[in-house]
């Protein structure tokens, strides 16, 4: 397993370096405002999502190795063509209705870039999860990474060869990424089930919807948790400082990369198994290893002075490092929650990552908008990383009343740190060679 998680780490890695790298070159040729305009199509493209995975998300993990795979296809296809209808008929009825939201919520001319990369990117999502679900983990890694650099690729060329210096360049960049990712991960499905049948369609359905809309609902308050403060920000200061929060929270999220890499594993483990006794045992082992490893990464982030900030990113974007100050507790959180998440997601329990996203949710949003007028994209930042904490304290109690384990059990002792380092040094060795 923890093969599988080096593998998945080095795959995330590459995302990460890209993303810093995509960065870089935002904010040293789109500005502030550039920046801020890219996180609005980002976000927008992943609440439609929210909404297709209530039959094409996580669901399809769960249920791929105890149906047929021809099944879940028709399911999930049939439901994202409903879905980015329905959304279309939504953007229409808002820009007519509430104008001055709807251009706070959709940034002017690109709302059909918006619904086209969000229905290429579910099919290539749909595709991402039923080969986790079949644990075609090493394919996934390989295809998701080659996906993601080419996002780089495309808007590197646009950038300095086109010298194209606009947002359309990223989005260019997102149509030949997520083209590469749906076609390449459509293959791999169809080479991973050997016979393509169709039975028990209504049954299948109901249960689905069963899983995926209780992950559906916590996905779309956990999305809220993380990204309210991003409309709120819009609204209260404009498109130039929600370049900077966009730009902090992308560099404290690259962190989750090690989280993800371990829940993604985890889930993929545990939606295979019924042995409670192993699901508790693994999941309080890579939770010592995400937090540990998590901390590493954010001491090294945490130490940078801001000017090198300010060098690697722009005189623009010197202010961002507050901004990482503020998320910093929170991202720890953070790994926390992912491992949590996961578990609760694999033993078949969704229902508590809803009561927790509720409550995440809740809290975000009462000091976001408390916070956001009086401190900018600052307030933002520090609601998040309070939510993110609670929400770990809620999962630790509820992962202590289903488990009977000690809240002892779940801090880290040295020998955590040591495997994390030893983690940490087999994921270096494999990216080297």
């Amino acid at each position: 397993m923890f093969k599988k998680i080096l593998g998945t780490a080095g795959a995330r890695l590459i995302n990460a370096v890209v993303t810093f790298v995509v960065l870089f070159v935002i904010t040293h040729n789109l500005g502030r405002e550039g920046m801020g305009t890219i996180g609005l199509i980002l976000l927008d493209i992943n609440i439609i999502q929210l909404f297709i995975d209530l039959f094409a998300g996580s669901a399809l993990i769960y249920m791929a190795s105890r149906t047929s795979m021809a099944n879940l296809m028709i399911i999930s296809y049939s439901w994202i063509i409903v879905a980015i209808v329905g959304f279309a008929f939504l953007f229409g009825l808002m820009g007519f209705a509430f104008p001055e939201l709807y251009h706070t919520v959709v940034p002017a001319g690109y709302e059909m870039h918006i619904l086209t990369l969000a229905t290429i990117s579910a099919y290539m999502l749909t595709h991402y999860n039923l080969l986790l679900g079949k644990e075609r983990i090493k394919i996934y890694n390989i295809i998701s990474s080659v996906q993601t650099l080419l996002i780089l690729l495309v808007f590197v060329v646009m950038i300095y060869v086109k010298k194209e210096k606009t947002v359309g360049s990223y989005v260019m960049a997102l149509y030949t990424s997520y083209s590469f990712g749906v076609a390449a991960s459509l293959i791999a499905v169809l080479r991973s089930e050997k016979k393509m049948s169709v039975y028990s369609l209504g049954k299948v359905v109901r249960e689905v919807f069963h899983f995926g809309f209780v992950t559906s609902v916590a996905n779309i308050l956990f999305i809220g948790n993380k990204r309210i403060g991003y409309y709120l920000v819009r609204y209260f200061t404009g498109l130039s400082s929600l370049g900077v929060l966009t730009a902090g929270t992308q560099l404290t999220e690259g962190l989750k990369l090690i989280g993800q890499s371990i829940s993604v594993v985890q889930f993929s483990k545990l939606a295979n198994t019924t042995d409670t006794v192993y699901a508790k045992q693994i999941t309080i082992k890579l939770l010592k290893v995400s937090v540990v490893l998590t901390l590493m990464g954010l001491i090294v982030m945490l130490v940078l002075p801001v000017s090198v900030y300010g060098w690697v990113f722009g005189a623009e974007f010197v202010s961002v490092k507050p901004v990482i100050l503020l998320l910093a507790p929170g991202v720890l959180a953070l790994a926390a929650n992912a491992v949590f998440a996961h578990f609760f997601s694999g033993m078949g329990n969704p229902k508590i990552n809803l009561y927790a996203n509720i409550v995440g949710f809740s809290i975000v949003l009462i000091l976001a908008v408390i916070f956001v007028p009086m401190y900018g994209f600052l307030g933002a930042a520090g609601a998040v990383s309070v939510s993110y904490l609670v929400v770990m304290i809620y999962y630790c109690y509820r992962f202590k009343k289903q488990t009977g384990i000690k809240i002892s059990a779940l801090l880290p002792k040295w020998s955590d740190v040591v495997e994390a380092k030893n983690a940490l040094l087999g994921l270096l060795s494999k990216s080297s060679n």
